[in-house]
């Protein structure tokens, strides 16, 4: 029974690095054009409805940054 224990000891720390899986290959997936444009357009539109701060002028910041996104072609 021992041996029996110790064989299947052995041969889980022989075979357990054959299970490791490597996330490098999923770490170098590229951005698509499409999100790197949504991205810009966000952070385009931000900084244009920056100038509006809701408790001076009310909800003009929001329709400014849906109006800009608007303007992208893109959904806010």
């Amino acid at each position: 029974m021992k041996m029996l224990i110790a064989a299947l000891t052995l041969g889980t720390f022989v075979a357990a690095p054959a299970f490791a899986q490597s996330f490098s290959a999923y770490a170098a997936v590229t951005p698509s054009t499409a999100a790197t444009a949504r991205e810009t357009a966000i952070r385009d539109c931000a900084v244009t409805s920056q100038r509006y701060t809701e408790t001076t002028w009310n909800n003009v910041q929001s329709f400014q940054y849906r109006a800009c996104m608007m303007q992208h072609g893109l959904v806010e």
